[in-house]
């Protein structure tokens, strides 16, 4: 089985299968490759089921161009070219003199450094989690991340999903601020918080997720 091994502090090992079908494996710097490649065995069934989901329903995205739509905080805005770039009350304004894909990016970061940033912050003092700071990333199979100094990583493009799903991934993050690792405890916070965050989080990857910004 091929598969991508990403190594970190993390105490438990995962695995996930991308959108387009790659096994993505999470493990502990010092899990031997033993413990690693029994663990798979025991999910082969399940990873042989995902990847064929996941490669059946993924479409390799079209090119942006004038009339494309694009998804803001869970709202469609037509592209449409025009002088001043920027995200109107009903369609997104490019400008026609430059590469669309590259102007949309711009626009979505600039929204997301606005808007996630301040979310959450507003979340952590709501539910009274310590927090180091909050970074916009460029990730393209994350949502999110915590590091061990509780600082907060979202990626750019969760901007396309609804508050109510960006809140989940959100406070799934907060969560780890206490506590690093996907354990009983971790998810008895996180649920208490957030009883419906597994309805949420199935709606961000099944149905928000195609709707991301693709682009480079």
């Amino acid at each position: 089985m091929e598969y991508t091994l990403i190594r970190s502090a993390r105490k438990t090992l995962a695995v996930e299968i991308s959108r387009t079908g790659e096994v993505i494996v999470r493990a502990p710097r010092t899990l031997s490759r033993e413990r690693i490649e029994s663990f798979l065995l025991k999910k082969a069934d399940w990873i042989a089921r995902t990847v064929q989901k996941q490669m059946t329903a993924y479409r390799v995205p079209e090119p942006l161009c004038e009339g494309s739509i694009v998804w803001l905080f869970g709202v469609p805005y037509p592209i449409c070219c025009g002088e001043t770039p920027g995200f109107l009350t009903d369609r997104v304004v490019v400008s026609k003199d430059a590469p669309i894909e590259p102007q949309i990016r711009a626009l979505l970061i600039a929204q997301a450094n606005k808007v996630l940033k301040e979310r959450t912050m507003t979340l952590a003092q709501t539910f009274d989690f310590s927090v180091a700071g909050v970074k916009i990333t460029h990730a393209q199979k994350r949502f999110g991340s915590c590091s061990s100094k509780r600082t907060i990583c979202l990626s750019f493009r969760l901007a396309a999903a609804p508050f109510t799903l960006i809140d989940a991934v959100i406070l799934h993050e907060l969560c780890h601020t206490v506590h690093m690792n996907h354990g009983k405890a971790f998810y008895d916070l996180l649920l208490r918080i957030l009883p419906d965050y597994r309805t949420r989080h199935r709606l961000l990857c099944d149905v928000w997720l195609p709707r991301f910004f693709c682009g480079e």
